[in-house]
């Protein structure tokens, strides 16, 4: 069965404590294993949303860019969803967010939730083994680009177009996943 990796971008990473804005996808990427190319869509938002600067780094939108070639909300969701069915699991890298966001943007449209998720993150985690600098230790998470450096994948890039960086990113995503996979000891591993 295939695995789907997906990646949201979103508005702002939390809600604006002063407007109640939730942060909106603005942007899905997505990768069936058995296809040979990644999809990506913008995501129109609804008009009052706005942007917060610090999210830019990450993926390169602004409003204006929203206007032309996004799509529905609802037409994006529809297209994951049948991406997603027959789909062993979905994995993005930090699972507890981008889950999160897709489930407000399918809540928003009244579709369901597809399939398992599987975090790429908490995959990486022990196998990176980044200490915590806090009193009491433990592992940190890694981000994208570190543990892509550690397993020698390509990083997501910082510069580009949108979708150049979403693409970027669905590819570091799979390639962290897929050494996490190869690192794991058979006898752990699932016998799916």
């Amino acid at each position: 069965m295939p695995i789907l990796f997906f990646d949201v971008a979103t508005s702002h990473f939390v809600t604006n404590k002063a407007t109640g804005e939730e942060p909106r996808v603005l942007r899905m990427v997505w990768w069936k294993d058995d296809q040979p190319e990644p999809v990506f869509r913008l995501i129109k938002p609804p008009p009052e949303t706005t942007i917060d600067p610090k999210t830019f780094p990450y993926h390169g939108l602004t409003i204006d860019m929203m206007t032309d070639g996004a799509v529905e909300p609802s037409i994006a969701v529809a297209e994951l969803e049948r991406a997603a069915h027959g789909a062993r699991c979905l994995v993005s890298f930090n699972a507890d967010y981008h889950w999160r966001q897709l489930h407000r943007l399918m809540g928003h449209v009244g579709a369901p939730i597809p399939t398992t998720a599987v975090c790429a993150m908490e995959l990486a985690k022990p196998i990176l083994a980044l200490p915590l600098m806090r009193p009491g230790g433990g592992l940190k998470s890694p981000s994208l680009r570190e543990a892509a450096e550690f397993f020698r994948v390509n990083p997501p890039l910082q510069e580009g177009t949108p979708e150049e960086r979403a693409i970027s990113t669905i590819r570091a995503v799979r390639g962290v996943f897929e050494s996490c996979v190869r690192e794991i000891p058979p006898s752990s591993q699932s016998s799916e």
